[in-house]
């Protein structure tokens, strides 16, 4: 789907949910965001209120990098209930 992006899916905290696991916002270490007055700050799960900064749907700023924890390939299965 070329029409998601990673960012995307991670501040809206909609994507990759299921019944025994967390949403993609969980894997998210640290990002970049650039505020209205210009300035830069790398915010990290060790701040508070990372939650809060990370999924803002844009309204506190813009998030330009993120750095992730990532897993080896997996298999997925889609269920619908």
């Amino acid at each position: 789907m070329p029409h998601i992006n990673v960012v995307g899916s991670m501040i809206t905290a909609t994507h990759g949910s299921g019944y025994n696991y967390q949403i993609l916002a969980s894997r998210i270490c640290e990002f970049d965001i650039v505020f209205a007055d210009g300035t830069i700050e790398t915010i990290s799960k060790e701040m508070g209120k990372f939650g809060n900064y990370l999924l803002n749907f844009g309204s506190i700023g813009i998030i330009v990098s993120m750095t992730m924890l990532l897993v080896p390939k997996f298999s997925v299965m889609k269920s619908i209930y």
